[in-house]
């Protein structure tokens, strides 16, 4: 998307940086959370390839999205401070960028990262694609004789992906060729197979620096293209080198791309520095992010004459879409999009369970299952057969959602057992009267509480269970535990 920003010689409105134009004004998190939460209106002429589209199109702004927009934005404006073409130092480190590589020592660190990271279908990409969909991406400024330039064509943003082999040639060349793409430029034409590493490194960095980019998201950080040790620190120079000129850049892939990235502690201060953010799928149903973001934000998309056909009671919902998403939101869409494509073909004017059923067993979401079953079941050992999902990781959250679910089964049974009527009570109910034989007084039961062998009391412990859970998930020490809601207080501070 390209703006263009106009405005004659020496106006006023140029008193201030005019790279900041481009960007929202500052937000509030909540404020943040409403401006992202919308949902587009359907097409008027809604057709079946459209459907999927206009679903990836509705942001649902949870805790981790507000707080990666947040960041992303801040880093933003703090970007357009420091490359302010008002000032002449910053108009002339655009033309130095190759004289300031090549001597690193008078390089000073100008920008931050974000980290943003987790399996497939928990919606990474998603967030970065729609939260910078809503910033103009180029941006034509008028001559401004303030900061000494004819004219200037901003690129705002820019996402480049990692290539496959990941090699640092194949990298430089798709980001400048993506440059032009979106610029109308023929920067390609300048560089070839002969030149360096280093020489196409400087040359993309030029281009960043000369177009003004105020963020860089690199995706699909694989564990095949990040081995950084593999191209001599290459990405470790790019990395740094990016942030000292004054770009903010966010890394997102999966878990196992990103560990050798934090396996450098420079790289992981810096980089790391807006906020690291590991996104995973909801792995209850009764997860507030299921319940409350997902669910509401995502399945209420109807763009049907009719409203959906109540094939569960609404209170269930959650749980039986649980069932067969495995709490992935990509997961979700596709369903859902899925079972409009159904509802569209039999000619209905609603969506029903029928759709729903053959959503599921359509091949369109048969290669979903697998992975849907291994968490819907909680089972490691079917989970391992994927090579790139951090096994050990979903492995502890399974035991500490078991843990905490035992303790609060273990709370319910206690609460439940102290509200039946006690003996002691119904001997109090009964002062009234003289007590008779069948009707012993408080004293006898004293005393036969008194009375009780030792292992008469063992079994009356209530956390007994909590004590054997916490030993076999082997995460917290038998001898820490003293009850049931200790282990529940524990289990539950995790956000799961």
């Amino acid at each position: 998307m390209t703006t263009a920003w106009s405005g004659p010689w020496g106006d006023d409105s140029f008193d201030d940086n005019p790279l900041h134009r481009c960007l929202p004004a500052e937000m509030t998190d909540a404020e943040i959370a409403d401006w992202l939460n919308q949902t587009p209106p359907p097409p008027v002429q809604l057709t079946k390839s459209r459907v999927l589209p206009w679903l990836q199109s509705a942001f649902v702004a949870t805790k981790n999205s507000v707080l990666i927009a947040s960041s992303v934005l801040e880093l933003m404006r703090q970007s357009a401070d420091f490359q302010d073409p008002r000032v002449a130092a910053n108009r002339a480190r655009a033309l130095q960028v190759a004289k300031i590589l090549a001597n690193p020592a008078t390089m000073r660190p100008n920008a931050s990262g974000i980290l943003v990271y987790g399996i497939t279908g928990v919606g990474k990409s998603h967030i970065f694609s729609l939260l910078l969909g809503r910033i103009p991406q180029v941006v034509d400024h008028a001559p401004n004789f303030v900061c000494a330039m004819l004219g200037l064509r901003q690129l705002v943003h820019l996402t480049v992906y990692l290539t496959g082999d990941g090699t640092p040639k194949a990298f430089f060349v798709a980001a400048i060729l993506q440059i032009d793409l979106i610029l109308g430029t023929n920067y390609c034409s300048e560089v070839g197979d002969r030149d360096s590493v280093a020489t196409m490194m400087t040359f993309f960095m030029h281009k960043l620096v000369l177009h003004r980019v105020l963020f860089l998201v690199i995706e699909e950080c694989q564990e095949r293209n990040m081995a950084i040790n593999k191209h001599n620190g290459i990405f470790e120079s790019l990395f740094l080198g990016v942030l000292n000129f004054g770009i903010p850049t966010a890394l997102v892939g999966n878990p196992q791309g990103v560990r050798p990235v934090l396996k450098w502690s420079q790289i992981m201060r810096r980089l790391c520095a807006g906020g690291v953010f590991r996104l995973d799928p909801a792995l209850e149903w009764r997860s507030a992010l299921w319940r409350c973001d997902y669910v509401p934000g995502i399945w209420t998309c109807n763009p049907m004459q009719l409203p959906d056909e109540q094939w569960c009671a609404p209170e269930d919902l959650p749980k039986a879409l649980w069932l067969l998403t495995g709490g992935f939101p990509d997961f979700l869409v596709k369903l859902r999009s899925l079972s409009i494509k159904s509802a569209m073909d039999r000619g209905s004017l609603r969506v029903e369970k029928f759709d729903i059923d053959r959503a599921y067993a359509s091949p369109f979401y048969e290669g979903n299952l697998k992975l849907i079953q291994a968490f819907v079941e909680r089972n490691a050992s079917a989970l391992s057969s994927f090579e790139d999902v951090d096994v050990e990781h979903y492995a502890l959250l399974w035991k500490l959602l078991e843990a905490r679910e035992e303790g609060e089964r273990l709370i319910e049974a206690s609460q439940s057992a102290t509200s039946e009527p006690s003996p002691a009570s119904t001997a109090s109910d009964a002062s009234r009267s003289p007590p008779t034989a069948s009707q012993p007084t408080d004293a006898v039961l004293l005393c036969a509480h008194e009375s009780e062998s030792p292992a008469e009391m063992k079994r009356r412990r209530p956390f007994k269970a909590a004590r054997s859970g916490a030993r076999n998930a082997k995460q917290f020490p038998a001898e820490d535990v003293r009850s049931p809601e200790w282990l529940h207080s524990q289990a539950k501070e995790i956000d799961l």
